[in-house]
Protein backbone atom coordinates (compact mmCIF):
# COMPACT_ATOMS: atom_id res chain seq x y z
CA UNK A 1 0.00 0.00 0.00
CA UNK A 2 1.43 3.39 -1.07
CA UNK A 3 2.33 5.47 1.69
CA UNK A 4 3.11 9.15 2.38
CA UNK A 5 6.64 9.71 3.62
CA UNK A 6 8.06 12.91 5.03
CA UNK A 7 12.13 12.70 5.58
CA UNK A 8 13.83 15.39 7.67
CA UNK A 9 17.19 16.15 7.09
CA UNK A 10 19.59 18.73 8.08
CA UNK A 11 21.27 19.56 4.54
CA UNK A 12 21.76 18.08 0.97
CA UNK A 13 25.37 17.02 1.67
CA UNK A 14 24.25 13.93 4.09
CA UNK A 15 21.71 12.49 1.86
CA UNK A 16 24.59 9.36 1.08
CA UNK A 17 23.76 8.45 4.39
CA UNK A 18 20.22 7.23 3.68
CA UNK A 19 20.07 7.33 0.14
CA UNK A 20 19.37 3.32 -0.36
CA UNK A 21 16.23 4.13 2.21
CA UNK A 22 14.86 6.74 -0.30
CA UNK A 23 15.88 4.83 -3.62
CA UNK A 24 14.23 1.64 -1.98
CA UNK A 25 10.83 3.92 -1.05
CA UNK A 26 10.66 5.31 -4.24
CA UNK A 27 10.67 2.12 -6.15
CA UNK A 28 8.07 0.22 -4.06
CA UNK A 29 5.57 3.19 -5.00
CA UNK A 30 5.71 5.53 -1.46
CA UNK A 31 5.27 9.20 -2.27
CA UNK A 32 8.39 10.73 -0.63
CA UNK A 33 9.24 14.18 0.47
CA UNK A 34 12.54 15.05 2.23
CA UNK A 35 12.61 18.07 3.19
CA UNK A 36 16.01 20.15 4.51
CA UNK A 37 16.80 22.58 6.83
CA UNK A 38 18.74 24.48 4.09
CA UNK A 39 19.18 24.31 0.46
CA UNK A 40 22.60 25.28 -0.18
CA UNK A 41 25.25 23.93 2.32
CA UNK A 42 29.55 24.80 1.47
CA UNK A 43 31.56 22.15 3.39
CA UNK A 44 35.00 23.04 3.67
CA UNK A 45 36.64 21.24 1.16
CA UNK A 46 35.25 23.73 -1.50
CA UNK A 47 32.26 20.85 -2.24
CA UNK A 48 28.86 22.21 -2.58
CA UNK A 49 25.55 20.24 -2.22
CA UNK A 50 22.23 22.45 -3.19
CA UNK A 51 19.38 22.46 -5.10
CA UNK A 52 16.79 24.92 -6.58
CA UNK A 53 14.29 26.27 -4.34
CA UNK A 54 12.28 27.56 -7.04
CA UNK A 55 13.17 24.86 -9.83
CA UNK A 56 9.73 23.45 -11.46
CA UNK A 57 12.03 20.02 -11.47
CA UNK A 58 14.41 20.25 -8.46
CA UNK A 59 18.14 18.56 -8.03
CA UNK A 60 20.82 17.68 -5.63
CA UNK A 61 23.87 18.98 -6.99
CA UNK A 62 26.98 18.30 -6.27
CA UNK A 63 29.45 21.00 -7.47
CA UNK A 64 33.25 20.54 -7.07
CA UNK A 65 35.95 21.65 -9.48
CA UNK A 66 39.28 20.47 -7.59
CA UNK A 67 37.24 16.77 -8.69
CA UNK A 68 36.53 17.87 -12.18
CA UNK A 69 32.78 18.17 -10.76
CA UNK A 70 31.48 21.06 -11.94
CA UNK A 71 27.88 19.98 -11.93
CA UNK A 72 26.92 16.14 -10.99
CA UNK A 73 23.25 14.90 -10.63
CA UNK A 74 23.45 13.49 -6.94
CA UNK A 75 19.60 12.58 -7.18
CA UNK A 76 16.51 14.33 -9.19
CA UNK A 77 12.50 14.77 -8.13
CA UNK A 78 10.37 12.45 -9.63
CA UNK A 79 6.70 11.02 -9.53
CA UNK A 80 7.35 9.09 -6.41
CA UNK A 81 10.23 12.03 -4.94
CA UNK A 82 10.11 15.41 -4.06
CA UNK A 83 12.49 18.00 -1.87
CA UNK A 84 11.46 21.37 -0.03
CA UNK A 85 12.10 22.83 3.04
CA UNK A 86 11.83 22.88 7.10
CA UNK A 87 12.81 25.76 9.30
CA UNK A 88 13.87 25.07 13.20
CA UNK A 89 11.81 26.14 16.16
CA UNK A 90 11.77 29.83 16.44
CA UNK A 91 9.60 31.18 19.79
CA UNK A 92 10.27 32.35 22.97
CA UNK A 93 11.30 28.88 24.02
CA UNK A 94 14.29 28.12 22.55
CA UNK A 95 16.88 29.69 24.87
CA UNK A 96 15.15 27.92 27.49
CA UNK A 97 15.42 24.41 25.95
CA UNK A 98 18.47 24.60 24.17
CA UNK A 99 19.82 24.99 27.99
CA UNK A 100 17.59 22.34 29.47
CA UNK A 101 18.45 20.09 26.42
CA UNK A 102 22.28 20.58 26.77
CA UNK A 103 22.42 20.57 30.98
CA UNK A 104 20.56 17.05 30.21
CA UNK A 105 23.22 16.22 27.64
CA UNK A 106 26.02 17.57 29.84
CA UNK A 107 24.82 15.32 32.86
CA UNK A 108 24.55 11.66 30.57
CA UNK A 109 27.74 12.62 29.69
CA UNK A 110 29.63 12.96 33.26
CA UNK A 111 27.26 9.97 34.33
CA UNK A 112 29.22 7.87 31.53
CA UNK A 113 32.38 9.10 33.16
CA UNK A 114 33.87 10.10 29.77
CA UNK A 115 36.28 12.13 29.03
CA UNK A 116 36.62 12.06 25.23
CA UNK A 117 36.84 14.56 22.84
CA UNK A 118 33.59 15.08 21.83
CA UNK A 119 32.78 15.47 26.03
CA UNK A 120 34.82 18.22 25.93
CA UNK A 121 32.95 19.74 22.52
CA UNK A 122 29.48 19.29 24.23
CA UNK A 123 30.70 20.91 27.64
CA UNK A 124 32.00 24.53 25.07
CA UNK A 125 28.50 24.32 23.26
CA UNK A 126 26.90 24.24 27.06
CA UNK A 127 29.81 27.05 28.02
CA UNK A 128 28.55 28.94 25.36
CA UNK A 129 24.88 28.88 26.59
CA UNK A 130 25.50 29.81 30.09
CA UNK A 131 28.54 32.20 29.57
CA UNK A 132 25.92 34.95 31.21
CA UNK A 133 25.18 33.42 33.91
CA UNK A 134 28.03 30.83 34.59
CA UNK A 135 32.15 31.61 34.25
CA UNK A 136 32.74 27.87 35.14
CA UNK A 137 30.52 24.99 34.12
CA UNK A 138 31.91 22.73 36.15
CA UNK A 139 30.41 24.25 39.71
CA UNK A 140 26.95 22.58 38.29
CA UNK A 141 28.73 19.13 37.78
CA UNK A 142 27.45 18.44 41.02
CA UNK A 143 23.43 19.14 40.65
CA UNK A 144 23.99 17.40 36.86
CA UNK A 145 24.68 14.11 38.46
CA UNK A 146 21.93 14.15 40.54
CA UNK A 147 18.75 12.06 39.08
CA UNK A 148 16.53 14.48 40.79
CA UNK A 149 17.55 17.08 39.40
CA UNK A 150 17.78 16.50 35.72
CA UNK A 151 14.40 14.91 36.50
CA UNK A 152 12.82 17.82 36.82
CA UNK A 153 14.75 19.27 33.68
CA UNK A 154 13.51 16.26 31.69
CA UNK A 155 9.87 17.71 33.55
CA UNK A 156 10.37 21.17 32.10
CA UNK A 157 11.36 20.01 28.84
CA UNK A 158 8.38 17.32 28.16
CA UNK A 159 6.07 20.38 29.60
CA UNK A 160 6.57 23.05 27.46
CA UNK A 161 4.39 24.47 25.10
CA UNK A 162 5.09 22.53 21.52
CA UNK A 163 6.22 24.54 18.28
CA UNK A 164 3.08 25.79 16.54
CA UNK A 165 5.21 26.41 13.83
CA UNK A 166 5.71 23.04 13.72
CA UNK A 167 2.31 21.60 14.44
CA UNK A 168 1.18 23.43 11.23
CA UNK A 169 3.95 22.27 8.98
CA UNK A 170 3.06 18.86 9.93
CA UNK A 171 -0.86 19.16 9.80
CA UNK A 172 -0.38 20.62 5.98
CA UNK A 173 2.08 18.20 4.82
CA UNK A 174 -0.07 15.32 7.07
CA UNK A 175 2.48 12.02 6.52
CA UNK A 176 1.64 8.79 7.02
CA UNK A 177 4.66 8.33 8.39
CA UNK A 178 7.87 11.19 9.55
CA UNK A 179 11.48 10.19 9.40
CA UNK A 180 14.05 11.94 10.94
CA UNK A 181 17.76 11.97 11.07
CA UNK A 182 19.36 12.73 12.94
CA UNK A 183 17.61 13.66 15.71
CA UNK A 184 20.20 14.09 18.33
CA UNK A 185 22.39 17.06 17.15
CA UNK A 186 23.49 19.48 20.45
CA UNK A 187 22.15 22.92 19.77
CA UNK A 188 24.73 25.86 20.20
CA UNK A 189 23.98 29.63 20.57
CA UNK A 190 22.03 30.93 16.96
CA UNK A 191 21.99 27.35 15.75
CA UNK A 192 18.95 25.68 18.04
CA UNK A 193 18.26 22.24 17.35
CA UNK A 194 14.79 21.43 16.55
CA UNK A 195 14.71 18.01 14.85
CA UNK A 196 13.47 16.24 18.38
CA UNK A 197 10.38 19.21 18.53
CA UNK A 198 9.33 17.55 15.11
CA UNK A 199 9.06 13.90 16.83
CA UNK A 200 7.42 15.53 19.78
CA UNK A 201 4.60 17.33 17.57
CA UNK A 202 4.30 14.13 15.55
CA UNK A 203 3.39 12.48 18.83
CA UNK A 204 0.52 14.81 19.81
CA UNK A 205 -0.69 14.25 16.08
CA UNK A 206 -0.67 10.71 15.95
CA UNK A 207 1.94 10.81 13.48
CA UNK A 208 4.11 7.33 13.51
CA UNK A 209 7.69 8.12 13.21
CA UNK A 210 11.39 6.65 12.62
CA UNK A 211 14.69 8.00 13.29
CA UNK A 212 16.96 5.60 11.79
CA UNK A 213 20.44 6.40 13.12
CA UNK A 214 22.37 8.29 10.89
CA UNK A 215 26.53 7.24 11.40
CA UNK A 216 28.42 4.74 13.20
CA UNK A 217 29.58 7.57 16.17
CA UNK A 218 26.25 9.40 16.23
CA UNK A 219 24.81 7.71 19.55
CA UNK A 220 27.72 8.38 21.64
CA UNK A 221 29.41 11.41 19.90
CA UNK A 222 25.91 14.04 19.65
CA UNK A 223 23.25 15.04 22.00
CA UNK A 224 20.49 13.02 23.46
CA UNK A 225 16.96 12.19 21.49
CA UNK A 226 14.86 14.02 24.02
CA UNK A 227 11.67 12.85 22.50
CA UNK A 228 11.67 9.26 21.41
CA UNK A 229 10.43 8.33 18.14
CA UNK A 230 7.77 5.39 17.59
CA UNK A 231 10.78 3.20 16.55
CA UNK A 232 14.76 3.79 16.11
CA UNK A 233 16.38 1.95 13.09
CA UNK A 234 19.99 0.93 14.42
CA UNK A 235 22.80 -0.40 12.60
CA UNK A 236 23.54 -3.06 14.90
CA UNK A 237 23.49 -4.75 18.46
CA UNK A 238 26.18 -2.26 19.67
CA UNK A 239 23.98 0.74 18.33
CA UNK A 240 20.71 -0.76 20.03
CA UNK A 241 22.82 -1.11 23.79
CA UNK A 242 23.06 2.62 23.23
CA UNK A 243 20.46 3.45 22.23
CA UNK A 244 18.99 2.45 25.70
CA UNK A 245 21.77 2.87 27.82
CA UNK A 246 22.25 5.77 26.46
CA UNK A 247 19.40 7.63 25.30
CA UNK A 248 16.82 5.22 27.23
CA UNK A 249 14.65 4.11 24.45
CA UNK A 250 12.94 1.03 25.47
CA UNK A 251 14.61 -1.71 23.78
CA UNK A 252 11.39 -2.67 22.63
CA UNK A 253 11.16 0.10 19.91
CA UNK A 254 14.52 -0.70 18.57
CA UNK A 255 14.98 -2.85 15.46
CA UNK A 256 18.65 -3.39 13.70
CA UNK A 257 18.74 -2.72 9.98
CA UNK A 258 22.10 -2.77 9.31
CA UNK A 259 24.14 0.49 7.55
CA UNK A 260 22.37 2.03 4.76
CA UNK A 261 25.56 3.76 4.31
CA UNK A 262 27.96 1.27 3.60
CA UNK A 263 25.36 0.23 0.85
CA UNK A 264 27.52 1.48 -1.71
CA UNK A 265 29.99 -1.39 -1.37
CA UNK A 266 28.16 -3.89 -2.17
CA UNK A 267 27.11 -2.58 -5.60
CA UNK A 268 28.51 -5.49 -7.75
CA UNK A 269 28.68 -2.90 -10.43
CA UNK A 270 31.79 -1.51 -9.00
CA UNK A 271 35.26 -2.65 -10.35
CA UNK A 272 38.79 -1.67 -9.98
CA UNK A 273 39.75 0.53 -12.54
CA UNK A 274 43.30 1.03 -14.70
CA UNK A 275 45.86 0.49 -11.79
CA UNK A 276 48.44 2.09 -13.87
CA UNK A 277 45.81 5.33 -14.67
CA UNK A 278 45.45 5.55 -10.70
CA UNK A 279 48.92 5.52 -10.02
CA UNK A 280 49.58 8.70 -12.20
CA UNK A 281 46.35 10.79 -10.76
CA UNK A 282 47.27 9.98 -6.94
CA UNK A 283 51.22 11.15 -8.74
CA UNK A 284 52.31 7.60 -7.53
CA UNK A 285 55.14 5.70 -8.74
CA UNK A 286 53.38 2.55 -9.90
CA UNK A 287 56.95 0.32 -9.64
CA UNK A 288 56.60 0.83 -5.29
CA UNK A 289 54.14 -0.52 -2.88
CA UNK A 290 51.79 2.22 -1.61
CA UNK A 291 49.98 2.96 2.36
CA UNK A 292 46.65 4.99 2.24
CA UNK A 293 46.72 7.57 5.41
CA UNK A 294 43.35 8.11 6.24
CA UNK A 295 43.20 11.38 7.74
CA UNK A 296 40.33 12.12 10.53
CA UNK A 297 37.76 15.23 11.65
CA UNK A 298 39.27 17.99 13.51
CA UNK A 299 37.33 17.05 16.68
CA UNK A 300 39.51 13.69 16.60
CA UNK A 301 43.45 15.42 15.57
CA UNK A 302 44.39 18.76 14.35
CA UNK A 303 48.24 17.15 14.35
CA UNK A 304 48.10 14.36 12.37
CA UNK A 305 51.28 15.72 9.74
CA UNK A 306 53.77 15.27 12.41
CA UNK A 307 52.68 11.00 12.41
CA UNK A 308 52.28 11.17 8.98
CA UNK A 309 55.58 12.61 8.30
CA UNK A 310 56.71 9.93 10.66
CA UNK A 311 55.51 7.45 8.94
CA UNK A 312 56.36 8.82 5.30
CA UNK A 313 60.40 8.91 6.18
CA UNK A 314 60.36 5.22 7.61
CA UNK A 315 58.15 3.73 4.71
CA UNK A 316 60.39 5.65 2.33
CA UNK A 317 63.39 4.01 3.97
CA UNK A 318 61.70 0.65 2.90
CA UNK A 319 60.84 1.46 -0.83
CA UNK A 320 57.13 2.02 0.29
CA UNK A 321 54.98 5.23 -0.85
CA UNK A 322 52.56 6.80 1.11
CA UNK A 323 49.09 8.16 0.39
CA UNK A 324 47.09 10.99 2.01
CA UNK A 325 43.35 10.58 1.56
CA UNK A 326 42.16 13.82 4.15
CA UNK A 327 39.43 14.01 6.03
CA UNK A 328 37.00 16.34 4.14
CA UNK A 329 36.52 18.45 7.05
CA UNK A 330 40.45 18.57 8.20
CA UNK A 331 42.53 18.77 5.25
CA UNK A 332 44.71 22.01 5.84
CA UNK A 333 46.34 20.10 8.41
CA UNK A 334 48.27 18.72 5.62
CA UNK A 335 49.07 21.93 3.89
CA UNK A 336 53.19 21.74 4.94
CA UNK A 337 52.77 17.91 3.55
CA UNK A 338 51.20 18.30 0.08
CA UNK A 339 54.59 19.15 -1.70
CA UNK A 340 55.85 16.23 -0.22
CA UNK A 341 53.75 13.45 0.30
CA UNK A 342 50.97 13.21 -2.31
CA UNK A 343 47.42 13.85 -1.20
CA UNK A 344 44.25 12.08 -3.16
CA UNK A 345 41.80 13.86 -3.59
CA UNK A 346 43.94 17.00 -2.23
CA UNK A 347 40.63 18.20 -0.14
CA UNK A 348 38.97 14.93 0.65
CA UNK A 349 35.36 14.89 -0.12
CA UNK A 350 32.55 11.90 0.61
CA UNK A 351 32.18 8.73 -1.70
CA UNK A 352 28.77 9.53 -2.72
CA UNK A 353 29.28 10.16 -6.20
CA UNK A 354 30.65 7.81 -9.39
CA UNK A 355 33.45 9.93 -9.21
CA UNK A 356 34.53 10.21 -5.35
CA UNK A 357 33.27 6.61 -4.92
CA UNK A 358 35.34 5.04 -7.59
CA UNK A 359 38.65 7.04 -6.53
CA UNK A 360 38.00 5.85 -2.41
CA UNK A 361 37.55 2.14 -3.83
CA UNK A 362 40.93 2.13 -5.89
CA UNK A 363 42.57 3.25 -3.16
CA UNK A 364 41.97 1.08 -0.74
CA UNK A 365 41.88 -2.11 -3.11
CA UNK A 366 45.24 -1.08 -4.61
CA UNK A 367 47.41 -0.05 -1.47
CA UNK A 368 48.76 -2.66 0.96
CA UNK A 369 46.77 -1.26 3.95
CA UNK A 370 45.31 1.89 5.36
CA UNK A 371 46.38 3.67 8.68
CA UNK A 372 44.68 6.11 10.75
CA UNK A 373 44.08 7.84 14.42
CA UNK A 374 39.99 7.11 14.50
CA UNK A 375 37.77 7.65 11.64
CA UNK A 376 34.91 5.65 9.56
CA UNK A 377 36.99 5.03 6.50
CA UNK A 378 38.06 2.25 9.02
CA UNK A 379 34.95 0.56 8.46
CA UNK A 380 34.80 1.06 4.67
CA UNK A 381 38.36 -0.38 4.43
CA UNK A 382 37.15 -3.41 6.61
CA UNK A 383 34.70 -3.57 4.29
CA UNK A 384 36.46 -3.76 1.39
CA UNK A 385 39.05 -6.10 2.89
CA UNK A 386 41.94 -4.17 3.23
CA UNK A 387 44.34 -4.39 6.01
CA UNK A 388 43.73 -1.35 8.98
CA UNK A 389 46.00 -0.39 10.82
CA UNK A 390 45.71 2.54 13.78
CA UNK A 391 48.42 3.82 15.31
CA UNK A 392 47.33 4.15 19.31
CA UNK A 393 49.55 7.68 20.39
CA UNK A 394 49.43 8.71 23.94
CA UNK A 395 48.43 12.39 22.24
CA UNK A 396 45.56 11.35 20.85
CA UNK A 397 44.24 9.10 24.31
CA UNK A 398 40.89 11.26 24.64
CA UNK A 399 39.79 10.37 20.79
CA UNK A 400 41.23 6.70 20.72
CA UNK A 401 41.22 4.75 24.56
CA UNK A 402 38.10 7.66 25.83
CA UNK A 403 35.98 6.99 22.62
CA UNK A 404 33.37 4.30 23.01
CA UNK A 405 32.63 3.82 19.17
CA UNK A 406 36.45 3.73 18.36
CA UNK A 407 36.66 0.92 21.17
CA UNK A 408 33.72 -0.87 20.19
CA UNK A 409 35.48 -1.05 16.64
CA UNK A 410 38.99 -2.73 17.74
CA UNK A 411 36.85 -4.87 19.86
CA UNK A 412 36.31 -6.85 16.53
CA UNK A 413 40.17 -7.51 17.07
CA UNK A 414 40.14 -6.68 13.00
CA UNK A 415 42.75 -3.42 13.21
CA UNK A 416 46.17 -3.96 13.73
CA UNK A 417 47.69 -1.86 16.43
CA UNK A 418 50.63 -0.30 16.82
CA UNK A 419 52.57 1.96 19.04
CA UNK A 420 54.59 4.10 16.57
CA UNK A 421 55.35 4.66 13.13
CA UNK A 422 58.44 2.17 13.23
CA UNK A 423 56.19 -0.79 14.67
CA UNK A 424 53.52 0.54 11.73
CA UNK A 425 56.60 -0.11 8.93
CA UNK A 426 57.29 -2.93 10.37
CA UNK A 427 53.40 -4.68 10.26
CA UNK A 428 53.16 -3.45 6.59
CA UNK A 429 56.69 -5.14 5.54
CA UNK A 430 55.08 -8.10 7.14
CA UNK A 431 51.42 -7.83 4.98
CA UNK A 432 53.79 -7.43 1.69
CA UNK A 433 55.54 -10.40 2.33
CA UNK A 434 52.87 -12.57 3.61
CA UNK A 435 49.57 -11.03 3.28
CA UNK A 436 46.57 -11.63 5.38
CA UNK A 437 45.60 -15.34 6.58
CA UNK A 438 42.87 -16.63 5.32
CA UNK A 439 40.96 -16.79 8.86
CA UNK A 440 41.75 -13.48 9.29
CA UNK A 441 39.85 -12.73 5.78
CA UNK A 442 36.79 -14.91 7.12
CA UNK A 443 36.58 -13.07 10.65
CA UNK A 444 36.37 -9.70 8.42
CA UNK A 445 33.33 -11.02 6.55
CA UNK A 446 32.05 -11.83 9.71
CA UNK A 447 32.27 -7.92 11.33
CA UNK A 448 30.60 -6.89 8.17
CA UNK A 449 27.59 -9.61 8.74
CA UNK A 450 27.31 -8.24 12.46
CA UNK A 451 28.31 -4.47 11.90
CA UNK A 452 26.80 -3.80 8.49
CA UNK A 453 24.73 -6.56 6.54
CA UNK A 454 22.86 -8.55 9.22
CA UNK A 455 20.23 -9.46 6.78
CA UNK A 456 23.06 -11.00 4.66
CA UNK A 457 25.36 -9.80 1.86
CA UNK A 458 22.53 -9.87 -0.37
CA UNK A 459 20.05 -7.89 1.44
CA UNK A 460 20.63 -4.18 1.58
CA UNK A 461 20.23 -2.06 4.72
CA UNK A 462 18.31 0.75 2.60
CA UNK A 463 15.82 -1.89 1.84
CA UNK A 464 14.87 -3.28 5.31
CA UNK A 465 14.98 0.34 6.66
CA UNK A 466 12.46 1.18 3.75
CA UNK A 467 10.38 -2.24 4.34
CA UNK A 468 9.66 -0.91 7.96
CA UNK A 469 9.05 2.11 7.20
CA UNK A 470 6.51 1.44 5.35
CA UNK A 471 5.05 -1.40 8.16
CA UNK A 472 5.03 1.94 10.93
CA UNK A 473 2.98 3.60 8.39
CA UNK A 474 0.98 0.32 7.65
CA UNK A 475 -0.11 0.39 11.54
CA UNK A 476 1.90 -2.48 12.54
CA UNK A 477 2.96 -2.45 16.22
CA UNK A 478 6.92 -3.29 16.70
CA UNK A 479 6.64 -6.34 18.19
CA UNK A 480 4.73 -7.72 15.23
CA UNK A 481 7.11 -6.09 12.22
CA UNK A 482 9.88 -7.93 15.22
CA UNK A 483 8.51 -11.31 14.11
CA UNK A 484 8.43 -9.96 10.71
CA UNK A 485 12.17 -9.95 10.68
CA UNK A 486 12.73 -13.32 12.88
CA UNK A 487 10.70 -15.40 10.35
CA UNK A 488 12.10 -13.29 6.99
CA UNK A 489 15.75 -14.53 8.86
CA UNK A 490 14.34 -18.03 8.59
CA UNK A 491 14.24 -17.55 4.86
CA UNK A 492 10.47 -17.31 4.61
CA UNK A 493 10.24 -14.16 2.55
CA UNK A 494 7.22 -12.45 4.52
CA UNK A 495 8.12 -8.72 3.35
CA UNK A 496 5.90 -9.89 0.48
CA UNK A 497 2.02 -9.49 0.88
CA UNK A 498 0.55 -12.43 -1.04
CA UNK A 499 -2.20 -14.51 0.65
CA UNK A 500 -0.17 -17.36 1.06
CA UNK A 501 2.64 -15.43 2.62
CA UNK A 502 0.12 -14.20 4.57
CA UNK A 503 -1.10 -17.60 6.27
CA UNK A 504 2.21 -18.74 6.36
CA UNK A 505 2.90 -15.70 8.90
CA UNK A 506 -0.49 -16.42 11.05
CA UNK A 507 0.18 -20.23 11.91
CA UNK A 508 4.54 -19.79 12.49
CA UNK A 509 3.57 -16.62 14.47
CA UNK A 510 1.20 -18.39 16.32
CA UNK A 511 3.89 -20.86 17.16
CA UNK A 512 6.45 -18.02 17.70
CA UNK A 513 3.72 -16.96 20.87
CA UNK A 514 3.41 -19.96 22.20
CA UNK A 515 7.04 -21.29 22.20
CA UNK A 516 9.21 -17.98 22.72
Amino acid sequence: MTKKILFLSRTPAIFSYYKTTIEELCLRGNMVEICFLNNDDLLDNGSRYYFDINAEKKEIIIEDVKLNLKKFVLISESKNLKFGIYSTRNDIWIRLIGVIRELITRSSYLRRNEDSVYSIRQKKYLENYLSRYFKFISSLNYLLKLKLFIKILQLINNIIHKSNQINKFLKIKNPDVLVVTPANLSSRVKNFSSETDYLNSAKKLKIPTVVPVLSWDNLTTKGLMHHSPTITLTWNKIHSQEAFRIHNINESKVIITGSPFFDKWFDKSLKESNKKDFFIQAKLDFNKPYVLYLGSSKTVSQTESKIVLNLFEKLKNNNIQLLIRPHAANFSQFDDLKNTIPLYPKEGGLPDNDISKQIFFNSMKFSIATVGINNSAMIDSLVNLTPCITIIDENHHKSQSNAPHFQHLKSYGLIYEVKNSSECTDLIKQLIEKGESDNNQQQKKQFIKDFIRPYGFEKSAGYISARLIELIGEGFTVDKIKEKLILDRAKHNLFLDSPDQKLIFKKIASFFHTYR
